[in-house]
């Protein structure tokens, strides 16, 4: 199966064969290296989940973000601020990006492989 046809799979779908492949999960990428991570946008659901939205999701909604296939990434981008309405502080955790792109553009990977 080439890549255009693993991009029209499901996100689950196209997960089981990457670990068939030799890819691991995401549970176990390490978080101090640059990783080759395979993303899929879809993989991350679009509504509040708990009431809270992913840590992808508030990082995709003021930035870009990868598109879907294979992509090294960087942990890392956590910032700050005061929420505009009431001043309280925030803190958006870390999250994978794209490697390069000064923690713009957050990824959703599915599964990664070690960078070579």
């Amino acid at each position: 199966m080439n890549v255009g046809q693993l991009l029209q799979q499901p996100w689950q779908s196209v997960q089981r064969y990457l670990f068939d492949h030799g890819w691991q999960s995401m549970d176990t990428a390490p978080k101090d290296q640059p990783i080759l991570g395979y993303c899929m946008d879809e993989s991350e659901p679009d509504e509040k989940v708990h009431g809270c939205l992913s840590t992808y999701l508030i990082h995709r909604q003021e930035l870009d973000h990868v598109v879907n296939g294979p992509h090294v990434l960087v942990w890392g981008g956590e910032y700050g601020g005061n929420d505009p309405v009431d001043g309280t502080c925030f803190t958006i955790p870390n999250w994978w990006f794209r490697y390069g792109s000064a923690f713009e553009e957050p990824a959703a990977p599915i599964a990664w492989k070690p960078v070579i």
